[in-house]
């Protein structure tokens, strides 16, 4: 059977936890929307971008610049992006997969990677974007950006949701540190005024009305349970003088008549007083006072 600290110390460390736990699937739920709404957002941002750096190395003759398309495509591929830049005729003009086919598949099979470490219940896919290229209203070229879609985790991304884990596990195991530090404290300054009180009502038990039990506990039950014994002391106290007294006054009323009768009739039985009719009716008498008194 389980004390009452051993209770309180484990009912303290389960609510703790439930809180915790509940906070951490709350928390975890919420981000997780939050979470995806700014990496649709956050890819959104980047095929923009890219968009508009692309566009500015276009000149209005369709020509463009070599070097800052090749440049803006190796950044892109760095970030996660695939790009496919081809003219209004169909020419490719730069291709992530030919400047580098292998860097591409790692960068998917990364992303795959993470996706699947956290977003596990997600189906994710290469996906591929068309944007149209214009300068002064004209269409000189499409832009392909390709991607892991709906939306991908980098490794800054992994980390951090690593690292909120993390801190959720370590609040927990904080927490229930707390909690049993706090719990044990409270509840052994609970058990020992229960046991003052205790002990108080073993003594009681034992017919030592004056012990008394201290009023000063800061629980409100236990102040009223010492309150309450308190008064049952001084209730058995007052019963017990009163038994005390009953039985002084009745044994002296019944010795006055018994001590009459053994008298009259030591006489009578000794010789000397006759065993007459008077005799006997006055120990009568006395036999009918007696019965009168046990009866009331």
């Amino acid at each position: 059977m389980l004390s009452l600290r051993s209770k309180l110390s484990i009912s303290h460390i389960i609510v703790v936890l439930l809180c915790v736990l509940l906070i951490s699937i709350l928390s975890n739920f919420i981000l997780d929307i939050q979470f995806r709404q700014y990496a649709l957002e956050n890819q959104e941002a980047k095929n923009k971008a890219v968009l508009e750096a692309i566009s500015s190395t276009f000149r209005g003759d369709g020509s463009y610049d070599e070097i800052k398309v090749d440049s803006l495509g190796i950044s892109a591929l760095e970030n996660g992006l695939i790009l496919k830049v081809i003219d209004t005729h169909g020419n490719m003009i730069w291709d992530a997969t030919v400047h580098n086919k292998g860097v591409c598949l790692r960068i998917l099979q990364k992303m795959s990677d993470n996706m699947d470490s956290h977003y596990y219940h997600i189906k994710g896919q290469y996906v591929e974007l068309p944007f149209l290229i214009k300068v002064e209203n004209h269409d000189v070229a499409t832009l392909l950006i390709g991607y892991y879609g709906p939306f991908s985790l980098s490794d800054n991304d992994t980390n951090f949701i690593k690292t909120l884990n993390k801190l959720f596990a370590i609040v927990g195991l904080v927490s229930m540190i707390v909690s049993l530090i706090l719990g044990s404290f409270m509840s052994i300054r609970i058990s020992e005024q229960i046991s003052k009180v205790i002990s108080v009502m073993q003594l009681i038990s034992k017919g030592k009305y004056d012990e008394k039990v201290s009023e000063k506990a800061n629980t409100k039950e236990v102040l009223e349970l010492s309150r309450a014994i308190n008064q049952v002391a001084d209730n058995l106290k007052n019963q017990e003088l009163l038994r005390k007294r009953l039985t002084e006054d009745i044994s002296h009323e019944l010795r006055t008549p018994l001590t009459m009768l053994q008298s009259h009739l030591e006489a009578m039985i000794d010789g000397v007083w006759q065993c007459d009719k008077e005799r006997l009716g006055s120990c009568h008498d006395e036999i009918l006072r007696l019965n009168r008194m046990v009866t009331d």
